[in-house]
């Protein structure tokens, strides 16, 4: 109930931050970086594993989400992913 009331809050003050997805913030990332580590995110975000949060709401996305994720890849998928979720609480 209070995840609940507090996505309401969330949707009434700030309707973008409630509907942006993992593919969302990972394209904002990949806008933020140049040259060879533009390159390096935008081929490590089409990873298969990423395809398990690919489109799930950042509100949304629970610990059985990053458990699967972080099952499904590789070191350098879960590197990225770290790095991706920090970002994410970086930019609340």
């Amino acid at each position: 109930m209070n995840l609940q009331i507090a996505q309401i809050h969330l949707q009434r003050s700030d309707q973008v931050l409630s509907q942006r997805n993992w593919q969302d913030m990972k394209e904002e990332i990949i806008s933020l970086k140049a040259g060879s580590m533009q390159e390096r995110w935008s081929r490590a975000v089409t990873d298969k594993a990423f395809d398990t949060i690919r489109h799930v709401k950042l509100l949304q996305t629970n610990s059985a989400h990053f458990r699967t994720l972080l099952n499904a890849g590789s070191a350098a998928t879960n590197r990225f992913f770290c790095r991706s979720h920090n970002f994410a609480i970086g930019m609340h």
